[in-house]
């Protein structure tokens, strides 16, 4: 773990001088020198990209020395790239199915918890997934599983998100949900349906006021029920 001790004067010339040609990370310069000059000092986590195009991690605590002439920033920063990606890989565990790669039940909690307006959901379950695993092996049903969950992917917008609830049950989330966008997902599963591996039933609903998490995904288990109902008979 590398660590490393400098200082150098403090002006305003820094952000024009090295980043010119980042905007933004100029701004974000600025913003950092007006800290140090207001609280005299500075800690936090800075990301870098080194030469050969990697991304590292900096922990850094800088002191603005006052009594130096002109003024210094003190500056002690030491590498912890491995310690940071190790603890951004356990909080992807931690909200990501291991065999499919979407967000699991917890993260829908989350994501759900966060939402100013109303929220929408959709569920599917395979039909007849255990046949797979039966008579195919459980090998071929989690191929199954992850080829269903990209195609459910593949019809989302950036902010939308697929979630495995566990089994063969997938929800897709929709925030800022409206009728509108809504029937454009049903319609979208509902045409493509050939494009996903195994047939498939569906429901949908959207948040109320003071409405549980489990109470709307109940509401969309039943239409899921019921269409499954009226397409068997």
């Amino acid at each position: 773990m590398e660590e490393r001790l400098s200082s150098m004067p403090f002006t305003d010339n820094w952000p024009r001088r090295l980043y010119a040609s980042k905007p933004v990370r100029r701004m974000q310069l600025q913003a950092y020198l007006a800290t140090i000059k207001e609280e005299q000092s500075d800690s936090g986590v800075m990301e870098l990209v080194a030469s050969d195009g990697s991304r590292r991690f900096w922990a850094y605590h800088n002191v603005l020395d006052r009594q130096a002439q002109p003024p210094y920033v003190l500056g002690h920063a030491q590498d912890i790239t491995t310690q940071h990606l190790q603890e951004q890989q356990l909080q992807e565990l931690a909200i990501r199915d291991p065999l499919t790669r979407c967000f699991n039940r917890r993260y829908l909690t989350e994501l759900a918890h966060r939402q100013l307006d109303a929220w929408g959901c959709f569920v599917f379950d395979l039909d007849h997934f255990e046949e797979i695993n039966d008579t195919q092996g459980h090998a071929e049903g989690d191929a199954v599983l992850v080829e269903f969950a990209a195609v459910l992917e593949s019809k989302l917008l950036d902010d939308e998100v697929v979630i495995r609830l566990g089994g063969d049950e997938f929800l897709v989330f929709v925030p800022g949900a409206t009728g509108e966008r809504m029937n454009q997902l049903e319609a979208c599963y509902r045409d493509r349906a050939d494009e996903a591996p195994i047939r498939f039933s569906g429901g949908c609903a959207i948040s109320r006021p003071h409405e549980s998490v489990g109470d709307t995904i109940n509401r969309a288990d039943i239409k899921l029920y019921d269409r499954r109902k009226q397409e068997r008979s």
